[in-house]
């Protein structure tokens, strides 16, 4: 049975402007702020004894975006109201709300787009989007400590609409922002960046991804997810629209795994098609994961049915460090059908689990997915949730080794933030009796407040950051008309030489000896558009290249 439990406090709550005063707001009083009122008790329980919570105000339409856990077995989720607040909540292990933050600005919106935990000082760092300069929207950084403070707040003014994706820490303790939408336009043309942080949230640098005026087929990407990978780079999973080079007005849908190096500059970006199954790959990455040495990208492939495309089963691609598809595997479920992987977990080496959005027929809508796969897709387990939807970062690892899912849910004509608890055999978590310490490192009682925010404004750094030059093989002429020139690297052994479209269709191929230094190319019977050169051995890619080619 579900029921819904409103705890409306009376009297006053506390109203903090960060570096100014503090002040006493009766409840009587009809202003903006008014509609933040403390849910100490405020959720819907399916069970007494269920991991199951529903979080939200009449009226109020609200999604989590972010859950991190606590150092004291608590657990913070970070959540969008109006599309213009945050609302950031600290429940103790069985979900219930301890304590709450409600940011929001005087005249503008505020919303978050994720939230993780900053590992030096248990502090935390919520990414989002702020229109405190004007109506496109500005990237938003929040760095609050363990006792809910507000420690500093920045937002870094850049032409045009834009907001964070991702926040992750870095292990010199610097944070890497991801924001989406970087061009000046709002548009097509330079859509997804890094920034780098210190502690304090001083930019370092700025790092356009796949800029437009050296990807110039490549339109329309975004990515949807980022990880730090172990080489101490960075890995983002996606999609883009590609040019067909056999008819330059169309645009393909393809997913994308992008791979970066510390200094944010991209050493390889994967499309992954093959001609022989074409339909394959027609789709987009949710998600990313390393394991043992290797990359994991989860997505889906998108099928015609009639007029209208739709997603359809998971793919699970096995990716080499060098950006090489090792494999594909197909997730198949009678359960969960049509799938988009969106998180990922990896419980141990021969288990992953997986967060999808699901709907397990072309009738319903789309809600949580839970799957427990093997590294080659294969399913051990699946839950079809039936309700909820997963957002952004929605998905984290328990002190317990449970995982808490979160997102949103209509429920009773209203859209409320939702979060539920499972095992990693998809048994659905019970409540733990008995009392816990919470806050411990908070020498006073914490008030659930409203914080107007009013955050510094930065430009950042006057220009983005020179893009490290990474070795590459040289081709020349570029552009070119009829013919190309790869200059190899002393003392290369046999290896083989690749050309291939945007597409990764294999235009020419050719070995080449040992201690060959170039090689001569014949491309008149290519399509005009961008190709890559790549030198490979034992199916590595040593090293690429790309040139433009061009009919005259």
């Amino acid at each position: 049975m579900i029921y819904k439990n409103f705890a409306v406090p009376v009297g006053c709550f506390n109203l903090v402007l960060p570096g100014c005063l503090k002040l006493n707001v009766f409840m009587k009083t009809k202003s903006l702020l008014i509609i933040f009122v403390l849910l100490l008790t405020a959720f819907k329980a399916v069970t007494a004894q269920t991991w199951e919570r529903i979080y939200g105000m009449p009226n109020r339409y609200e999604n989590t975006y972010g859950v991190a856990n606590t150092y004291d077995m608590g657990i913070i989720q970070a959540t969008r109201v109006n599309w213009d607040a945050l609302w950031l909540n600290k429940t103790d292990v069985n979900g219930n709300i301890l304590w709450s933050k409600y940011y929001k600005h005087p005249y503008q919106s505020i919303y978050v787009g994720c939230l993780t935990r900053y590992s030096p000082d248990n502090s935390l760092l919520i990414a989002g989007g702020s229109t405190q300069i004007d109506d496109w929207g500005d990237p938003v950084l929040f760095k609050v400590n363990a006792c809910g403070t507000l420690d500093w707040c920045k937002i870094w003014n850049i032409v045009g609409g834009n907001y964070g994706v991702q926040v992750l820490n870095t292990l010199s303790g610097d944070i890497i922002l991801h924001t989406r939408y970087a061009s000046e336009s709002g548009g097509f043309d330079n859509r997804f960046q890094l920034v780098k942080l210190d502690a304090n949230g001083n930019f370092l640098w700025i790092k356009h991804i796949m800029p437009q005026s050296e990807y110039p087929n490549i339109i329309n990407e975004d990515m949807y997810s980022l990880i730090n990978t172990s080489d101490n780079g960075f890995l983002f999973g996606g999609r883009g629209y590609y040019r067909d080079t056999a008819n330059p007005d169309l645009f393909w849908l393809r997913n994308m795994v992008v791979k970066c190096n510390s200094e944010g500059d991209e050493e390889w970006v994967g499309v992954y098609f093959t001609q022989r199954d074409e339909e394959e790959f027609h789709g987009v990455i949710g998600s990313v994961f390393e394991l043992n040495g290797n990359y994991y990208a989860g997505g889906t492939r998108y099928l015609k049915y009639g007029n209208q495309t739709i997603a359809s089963t998971p793919v699970l691609l096995k990716i080499n460090n060098t950006g090489k598809l090792l494999s594909h595997h197909h997730t198949f479920g009678d359960s969960i059908v049509f799938s988009l992987p969106w998180a990922f977990d990896v419980i141990n080496d021969t288990a992953v689990f997986m967060v999808t959005r699901t709907t397990p027929s072309l009738s319903q809508g789309v809600h949580i997915g839970m799957i427990i796969t093997d590294s080659l897709g294969n399913i051990n387990k699946a839950l079809d949730n039936e309700i909820g939807y997963a957002i952004e970062d929605c998905l984290t690892k328990t002190h317990d080794d449970k995982y808490i899912v979160t997102g949103g849910v209509y429920s009773d004509n209203e859209y409320d933030a939702y979060a539920l608890k499972v095992n990693s055999q998809l048994e659905w978590d019970t409540l733990y009796n008995g009392n816990f310490t919470y806050d411990s490192l908070c020498p006073f009682p914490i008030d659930s407040t409203v914080i107007i925010c009013n955050c510094d404004i930065t430009t950042g750094v006057k220009s983005t950051q020179p893009r490290k030059k990474v070795e590459i093989l040289n081709v020349y002429p570029n552009p070119a008309v009829n013919q190309v020139e790869v200059i190899l690297p002393e003392n290369i052994t046999c290896s083989v030489i690749e050309i291939t479209d945007l597409f990764g269709r294999i235009a020419i191929k050719k070995e080449t000896g040992k201690y060959v230094t170039e090689e001569v190319f014949d491309i008149s019977g290519l399509y005009e558009g961008y190709y890559i050169v790549s030198l490979i051995d034992n199916n590595q890619i040593l090293l690429s290249g790309k040139f433009l080619k061009k009919l005259k």
